[in-house]
C-alpha cells in the first residue's frame, strides 16, 4: 500500500568484478543464509525477501511515543549517571542526532565520525524497477503514488559545519553512476 513502511521488492546485490563474484560464490557455498533468502543471479546475489524502507515513515515510527525536546543544546554533561542538557533537567539517556555537529560536544570527540553527503534523487515519473539493485550506487522503486525511481548516492566528502544542499551536479553524478551499470534506468531520469 502507499502507506507502507517497507516495500518487499527483492534486492539484487550486483557483483562489480571477479573479486566480488568470488566473494558471492563463497557466501553461497557456505550457505550463509537459507536458499529462500539468498540465491545466485547472473549479475550477483538476489535477496528475494529484501526490499526498501520509506525513510520518512521509518523515522516517524522510531519517534512515535518518544518524548522529544527540540531545543538548542549548548552544554551536555554527565553527573551521577544522568545526563544534563543546558545544566537543566537530567535524563537517563540522550540521543545525539546531528551528524558531524555531534563533534561540538567534548563527550563525542572520541567517536570516529567522517562526513559524507549522500544525495539521493527521486524521479516520480520514471518507471519503477521490479526490484532494488545495489552496486556501489543503487536504484530502487520509490514510495508514494506511482512510486517512480530512487537513485543514489553521491557520497561526497562533507566537512563539519558544512551545510548540505541538493545540487544538480550531484543529480547528474547519480544518473551517470546508475547509467554505467546496465540494465540502466538512467535514461528515464533527467537532471
Amino acid at each position: 500500500t502507499d502507506d507502507a513502511l517497507f516495500k518487499p521488492c527483492g534486492v539484487l546485490l550486483r557483483a562489480g568484478g571477479d573479486r566480488e563474484r568470488a566473494r558471492h560464490e563463497k557466501l553461497l557455498a557456505a550457505r550463509a543464509l537459507p536458499a529462500a533468502w539468498m540465491s545466485a543471479h547472473e549479475d550477483g546475489l538476489f535477496f528475494p525477501q529484501g526490499g526498501v524502507v520509506d525513510p520518512a515513515r521509518y523515522v516517524r515510527a522510531l519517534l512515535e511515543g518518544a518524548a522529544l525536546r527540540p531545543e538548542k543544546v549548548l552544554t551536555l554533561t554527565k553527573s551521577q549517571g544522568r545526563w544534563r542538557i543546558n545544566e537543566a533537567d537530567a535524563f537517563d539517556a540522550v540521543v545525539i542526532a546531528n551528524g558531524l555537529d555531534a563533534l561540538r560536544f567534548v563527550q563525542m570527540r572520541s567517536i570516529p565520525l567522517a562526513g559524507s553527503a549522500g544525495q539521493v534523487d527521486h524521479f516520480p515519473d520514471a518507471p519503477a524497477p521490479a526490484h532494488a539493485s545495489a552496486f556501489g550506487p543503487y536504484a530502487a522503486p520509490g514510495f508514494g503514488e506511482g512510486g517512480g525511481l530512487v537513485i543514489g548516492a553521491t557520497y561526497a566528502p562533507h566537512a563539519p559545519g558544512a551545510v548540505a544542499a541538493v545540487s544538480e551536479a550531484a543529480t547528474r553524478s547519480n544518473i551517470a553512476a546508475v547509467g554505467a551499470a546496465p540494465p540502466a534506468p538512467a535514461p528515464a531520469c533527467a537532471a
